[in-house]
């Protein structure tokens, strides 16, 4: 979609598309896909068009799963990086450097979704003055979270949060170098899920901090401390630098780089 932007999709003949949302990836990382549904699983009816379930996960994050119909296919038939029968929802081949195929013995089993987000982001060359962007996006339209950008000056930045409907506090002013590199971590409570074995190691403190308010670090130094209570979220609907939620508190996506997306330390929420 974009440098450091892609979006995964499924067609099955005469079932239509199915698409994943954009989703931010390292390009300087190798990544992980692993891929399920009926055709890769032995059938006892040839030819036929069969409903299942469809299932993708990216780097361990579970980003489509729906029901599906789809051919059935011989083992010789399964093709890697390769569009053998030309369908026209692809290239006719992958591009990329490397690609390794293995069989799973089993579907992966569920990650906990168990810390902050931390963003690596390149401003734009130059900031685009009164404009907001947005950071991290979590839930869904209606029911969303915005932690966002706004430019105030050709130097500077403030955060601001959009729990939606609820108000939109900002931060005090950040300097923000146009087109140098920054590290942003942010701790939100539904980014936390205590029901994990890590979330009992934390001390109380730790946690009461992450669960009730948000907390944004600039390479380091917290420039963000306010109380949150933010809507529920599921892992898909995490997004970084990209509004599809319809939020009127920032634009639709964040006109620098995002160059890394990934899980921080949750003891940096001290």
């Amino acid at each position: 979609m974009a440098p450091g932007l892609v979006r995964f999709a499924n067609d099955s003949w005469n079932s239509g598309l199915l698409e994943s949302e954009v989703l931010a990836f390292d390009p300087n990382e190798d990544q992980k896909i692993d891929v399920d549904f009926g055709g890769l699983h032995p059938s006892t009816a040839p030819g036929g068009r069969t409903l299942g379930e469809f299932r993708l996960r990216f780097n361990g994050r579970e980003v489509l799963k729906e029901a599906r119909h789809y051919h059935p296919a011989l083992a010789c038939e399964v093709a890697f990086g390769y569009n053998a029968i030309r369908a026209s929802a692809a290239d006719v081949r992958f591009r990329g450097e490397r690609l390794v195929a293995e069989r799973l013995s089993r579907w992966p089993g569920p990650v906990a979704d168990f810390s902050p987000i931390a963003l690596t982001l390149r401003w734009p060359g130059r900031l685009p003055v009164g404009r907001a962007e947005p950071l991290l996006v979590t839930g869904r339209t209606g029911a969303a979270n915005v932690v966002s950008v706004r430019y105030v000056d050709p130097s500077r930045v403030v955060v601001g949060y959009d729990s939606w409907g609820r108000g939109r506090p900002e931060s005090q002013p950040v300097p923000a170098a146009p087109g140098s590199v920054t590290t942003l971590v942010i701790f939100l409570g539904n980014l936390f899920d205590a029901a994990a074995a890590e979330w009992s190691a934390l001390p109380p403190e730790v946690c009461a901090r992450v669960a009730e308010r948000l907390l944004v670090r600039f390479d380091g130094q917290l420039v963000f401390d306010v109380p949150a209570a933010p809507y529920p979220t599921l892992p898909a609907d995490v997004r970084a630098g990209l509004n599809e939620v319809g939020a009127s508190s920032c634009a639709q996506h964040f006109s620098g780089e995002v160059l890394r997306v990934e899980r921080g330390d949750p003891m940096m929420g001290r």
